[in-house]
């Protein structure tokens, strides 16, 4: 197939030029494949910048006659390997290549990470939405220029702005795709930036000086503090799933409060947590993004990172800090205000400066029927305790869409794992397989009431499995049954 690859280089796709086909022996890792990669829509921006959405399609030689669009990372800016990687982190089955997915990956139509693609109005809409349609559209052409046949089904799947980019596809391309996975899913994130700031400003409020007067904002909450705080949820809550085991299934119910461990905190830290977890609000008191949920994955490093960071020095190195900032003034807020000291803002005009940009890049639209009348499925998991993206607000985008669209549940699924941080991370049963659960229901029509999953690396229990059961129902430990099978929990 090394020849029938190679002529893919003069392929003419209007707008789209080819820089490379070229075949790839099967390695240990990776089945032969042929590897093309070029750029669409090559340009100069109103900033004098070059612009193009470049893109990396990998077509194996033992096809499945599947289509897999791999989802962006962050801000996009970085072309990934297109092996359609399985999320979250600590997912162990076979990526979407070895499976026999034809793969493709781009990089959002911008060739940095530093933002400065924003001043583009071009590059910031094809950022928002338009590279998903753009790619799709040239990575099917070649796919079926390669195959002499298109692809049968195809697929979406990412985490985190690639849930994002999931989510968005059902909305603004419902006929392009049989299935999307939206994991850890940014769908609102220009109202979650508007919490980064709200979180940071209570952070640096009470957080401790070192010895030349700087404030040392990952030790406003110290790791003994954040464990006092995981050790009290756990007490109050492990309980309510019939089982105490470090994962709270029913973290709905869960009625913790911070004062409940004031004894340890300090009514000051008690008082810091209270405001991060009761959510960013305006000078009304109303709600400008969504509270969070306590549970037991507060204390992991994947919460530390994203929140608090471990930087010793007066320059933070959190997550929130380095990249959530930023991206506020540089992009969510119009008019963009690069310049601007993203805590100074004034939460009440930013909650409507970010609605522009939120416009298109948000992903919470709720009217889905055209996904559904096209047959579509969509399956959707977040960890609870993810730091940045708020399980209550995913819970609250749903509800609303069990409003929106009849039977919602036929469709589209949402997953809950506890104790998870941000795709992935924590001590947690984060070894589970969305892709095979969404070919199933897609292609065979069973529709996926629960997901299995196995504990993770960082979960002490190496031989834990539980169901994640699709949204509302939970995990419920059935007593006196061996607790690390799965059939010793019931969905209710």
């Amino acid at each position: 197939m090394a020849e029938q690859c190679a002529v893919l280089k003069s392929t003419s796709l209007g707008k789209t030029a080819i820089y490379k086909a070229e075949w790839v022996e099967k390695s240990a890792e990776l089945p032969a494949y042929c590897l093309v990669q070029g750029e669409i829509e090559k340009r100069v921006g109103v900033d004098n910048v070059p612009y193009g959405i470049q893109f990396e399609l990998r077509l194996p030689e033992q096809w499945n006659e599947k289509f897999l669009f791999q989802g962006a990372g962050g801000v996009g800016g970085v072309i990934f390997p297109a092996i359609g990687k399985l999320y979250p982190h600590g997912a162990s089955g076979a990526n979407g290549l070895n499976r026999g997915y034809a793969v493709v990956s781009n990089d959002s139509g911008h060739a940095t990470r530093d933002l400065v693609f924003t001043a583009d109005p071009e590059a910031r809409s094809n950022y928002a939405y338009a590279s998903i349609g753009k790619v799709t559209t040239v990575a099917k052409q070649l796919i079926a220029e390669f195959y002499r046949k298109p692809s049968k089904h195809n697929y979406i799947m990412g985490c985190s702005n690639g849930g994002r980019e999931a989510m968005m596809a059902a909305m603004r391309y419902p006929q392009e795709f049989d299935g999307v996975i939206a994991g850890s899913p940014g769908f609102r994130v220009s109202r979650s930036v508007l919490a980064e700031v709200w979180d940071n400003r209570a952070l640096l409020a009470v957080a401790p000086k070192n010895g030349e007067g700087d404030k040392i904002l990952s030790q406003a909450l110290t790791q003994q503090d954040l464990d006092v705080i995981t050790n009290g949820v756990l007490t109050r809550c492990d309980k309510l799933d019939g089982l105490a085991d470090g994962l709270i299934n029913a973290w709905e119910q869960c009625d913790f409060q911070p004062e409940m461990v004031a004894k340890q905190l300090g009514q000051k830290k008690v008082a810091l947590i209270k405001t991060i977890f009761e959510g960013a609000k305006n000078s009304r008191g109303e709600l400008i993004y969504s509270p969070w949920a306590y549970d037991s994955g507060i204390n992991a490093k994947g919460w530390r990172d994203w929140k608090l960071g471990d930087s010793q020095t007066a320059q933070p190195n959190s997550i929130s800090f380095k990249m959530g900032l930023k991206s506020l003034t540089h992009y969510y807020l119009a008019p963009r205000v690069p310049s601007l000291d993203p805590l100074s803002v004034d939460l009440d005009q930013a909650s409507e400066q970010v609605k522009a940009v939120g416009s298109i890049h948000d992903a919470d639209q709720v009217d889905l029927s055209a996904f559904k009348q096209n047959g579509g499925k969509m399956l959707i998991y977040q960890g609870v305790s993810d730091p940045i993206f708020s399980a209550v607000d995913l819970k609250n985008w749903y509800q609303s869409l069990q409003q929106a669209v009849e039977n919602p549940q036929h469709f589209a699924k949402l997953f809950f794992v506890p104790a998870m941080n941000h795709c992935g991370r924590g001590a947690t049963v984060n070894d589970f397989d969305m892709l095979t659960a969404l070919e199933n229901w897609v292609e065979k029509g069973v529709e996926p009431d629960s997901v299995p999953a196995k504990a993770g690396e960082l979960y002490p229990n190496k031989a834990k499995q539980i169901p994640l059961c699709a949204y509302p129902k939970v995990a419920i430990y059935q007593t006196g049954e061996d607790p690390n099978r799965l059939t010793s929990y019931q969905c209710r």
